[in-house]
C-alpha cells in the first residue's frame, strides 16, 4: 500500500508539473507567433509535455463552447507594456521595429476562430504591416512559425472559456500564455522561466447584426413551433426541412427582420434596439409586444409579451459566423433554439458603378462590338430577392442584355437566355458573397464576388485565359 501511494504522488506531481508548463503556452504562443498570439491570443493548441509522458485527450464539449467566442478583437493595453510585447517577440524585435510596436497609434486586431479540429486567427498591425499573420493551428500539434517569430507552438483547450499556449524559440526561451475569454473579450497571463510577465487585455469588436443567416442546426424547434403556434407537426417539419433563414437590416437605427420559413412565407418585424414595439405574425397567429436589449458585445435579448399576458425571452449570441437564439423562458412549455449560420447579405438592389476590361472577355464569346461597347457603357441596376426554401432570384435591369428573371439555388445548376446567348450557371454562397461558373457556347468564366455593407465586388476570367480577368463594382441603393 505505501508503494502504491508512492506511485500515486509521483504520478500526480507530475500532473501537477504538466499543468503549470501548460499554463504558460498561450503566453508563449503570444511569444511565438509573437505579434500573432498577442491579438490572437488563442494560438494553437495542445497538451502534449516534453517532459512527461501524459497525455490529456481534447474535450470536444470545451471547443464546442468556446466557439461561441469566435470573433474579432483588438488590444487595449497591458500590464507592464514593454516586457509583455518584448514576450510576443521574445525580446529580439530590433529596438526600431519595437517603437512602432509600442506606438500608441498602432492598432493591434486579430480575428479568432475555434474548430474541433484547429485554431484559425490572424492578426494585424495598423503601423506594421510585414508582421500582418494568417495562420491555422492543428490542435494537439506543435506548429512551427517562420519569421519574424521563428518558434514552435502547441496550444490546449483547458476550460469553457480558456486557452493555454506553449511558445518555444530557437534558443531555447519558452513562454507561457494564458487566455481567457468572456463575452467582453479576453485577458491573457504571460509568463516565463523566470515568472510573470504581466497581462494584455482584448475587447470584443462587435459583430455586425445585419446581415443574412440559414440554419444550421436546431433543438426541439418544430415541437415548440407546433405547441406556440398550433400548427400541424408535419407542417412544422416541411418548414424545417426546406431551410429557415434570416435576414436582418438597418436603417438610421431601425432594424427590419424578416424569418424565412421554408416555403411556406416570411414574416418581417422592425424594431429599435431598447426600444418596446408591437409584434404580429400572421403566419403562426400570434400577435402583442416585444423588447429587444443589447445585453453585452454580440448578447441580445428578446422579450415577448402575446395579447393574453403571457410571455416568452430569447437569448442571442452573435459572432462573426453564427447566430445562435435560445429561449430561457418558454412563452408556453416547450423550449426550443436554433443555430443559424452567417452568409454573406447578397439580397437587394446594386446598381453597377465601374467596370474594368470587360470588352476582352466579351469578344471572345463572340458579342458583337455594338453590343459590348452598350454594356461597357450601360450603369444597369440589378435586384436580388430571398424567396424562401434556399431560392433567389435575380432580376436586371439591363437594356444592353435583357434578362427575364433567374430563380437559382446555391450549389445547384441552373441555365438561363441573355441576350441571345444560353448560360448555364453554378453559383456558391460563402460567408463573403459568392463562388460561381458559367458556360455559353463552351467558353467556361470562373467568378468571385464579395459582398459588403455598401458595395459588391465582381471578379471574373475565361478559363485558362487570365488577359480576360475583369472587375465589375455595384453599389447598393
Amino acid at each position: 500500500m505505501e508503494k502504491a501511494m508512492l506511485i500515486l504522488r509521483s504520478l500526480s506531481e507530475k500532473v501537477i508539473s504538466l499543468q503549470i508548463l501548460l499554463s504558460g503556452c498561450i503566453m508563449m504562443a503570444m511569444s511565438c507567433s509573437g505579434s500573432l498570439l498577442l491579438n490572437q491570443a488563442p494560438n494553437t493548441a495542445a497538451l502534449l509535455s516534453a517532459d512527461t509522458n501524459l497525455y490529456f485527450p481534447l474535450n470536444l464539449s470545451m471547443l464546442s463552447a468556446l466557439d461561441k467566442f469566435n470573433g474579432k478583437y483588438r488590444f487595449v493595453s497591458a500590464d507592464n507594456k514593454a516586457a509583455v510585447f518584448g514576450a510576443w517577440f521574445n525580446n529580439k524585435l530590433p529596438e526600431q521595429d519595437m517603437a512602432i510596436m509600442m506606438h500608441p497609434d498602432n492598432k493591434i486586431c486579430n480575428e479568432i476562430t475555434f474548430s474541433d479540429k484547429d485554431l484559425k486567427m490572424s492578426i494585424a498591425f495598423s503601423m506594421k504591416s510585414d508582421f500582418n499573420e494568417s495562420m491555422v493551428f492543428p490542435l494537439g500539434v506543435e506548429k512551427k512559425v517562420g519569421a519574424p517569430y521563428n518558434c514552435a507552438s502547441t496550444v490546449t483547450v483547458c476550460g469553457d472559456n480558456c486557452v493555454k499556449e506553449v511558445t518555444t524559440y530557437e534558443d531555447g526561451a519558452v513562454y507561457t500564455s494564458t487566455a481567457n475569454y468572456s463575452s467582453q473579450g479576453y485577458t491573457v497571463a504571460i509568463s516565463s522561466a523566470s515568472g510573470f510577465i504581466g497581462t494584455a487585455y482584448f475587447e470584443r469588436v462587435d459583430a455586425c447584426l445585419a446581415g443574412f443567416y440559414v440554419m444550421e442546426s436546431h433543438d426541439n424547434l418544430d415541437k415548440m413551433m407546433m405547441e406556440d403556434a398550433g400548427i400541424s407537426a408535419s407542417a412544422a417539419a416541411d418548414m424545417i426541412q426546406a431551410g429557415i433563414a434570416l435576414r436582418i437590416s438597418e436603417s438610421n437605427g431601425v432594424y427590419t427582420m424578416t424569418d424565412y420559413l421554408g416555403t411556406s412565407g416570411s414574416k418581417t418585424i422592425n424594431f429599435q434596439i431598447g426600444v418596446e414595439s408591437e409584434f404580429t405574425d400572421p403566419t403562426f397567429k400570434m400577435s402583442g409586444t416585444q423588447l429587444v436589449t443589447k445585453t453585452g458585445p454580440g448578447s441580445y435579448t428578446m422579450v415577448y409579451k402575446d395579447s393574453s399576458g403571457k410571455t416568452s425571452v430569447w437569448e442571442g449570441t452573435l459572432s462573426e459566423t453564427h447566430f445562435t437564439f435560445k429561449t430561457t423562458k418558454p412563452l408556453n412549455t416547450q423550449c426550443g433554439s436554433i443555430v443559424y449560420k452567417r452568409l454573406a447579405d447578397i439580397c437587394g438592389q446594386f446598381k453597377v458603378v465601374a467596370v474594368s476590361n470587360l470588352e476582352a472577355g466579351l469578344k471572345e464569346h463572340q458579342v458583337p462590338q455594338q453590343m459590348i461597347d452598350a454594356l461597357v457603357a450601360e450603369r444597369a441596376v440589378h435586384t436580388v430577392k430571398y424567396l424562401g426554401g434556399g431560392r433567389f432570384e435575380w432580376t436586371t435591369g439591363s437594356q444592353a442584355f435583357p434578362t427575364p428573371p433567374v430563380v437559382f439555388k446555391s450549389g445547384e445548376e441552373f441555365s438561363y437566355s441573355t441576350g441571345g446567348y444560353t448560360v448555364s450557371e453554378v453559383l456558391v454562397h460563402t460567408a463573403s458573397g459568392f463562388s460561381g461558373a458559367s458556360k455559353t457556347n463552351g467558353v467556361t468564366t470562373v467568378m468571385e464576388n464579395k459582398v459588403g455593407k455598401n458595395f459588391g465586388v465582381i471578379e471574373s476570367m475565361i478559363e485558362g485565359k487570365p488577359h480576360t480577368k475583369s472587375t465589375v463594382i455595384m453599389m447598393r441603393i
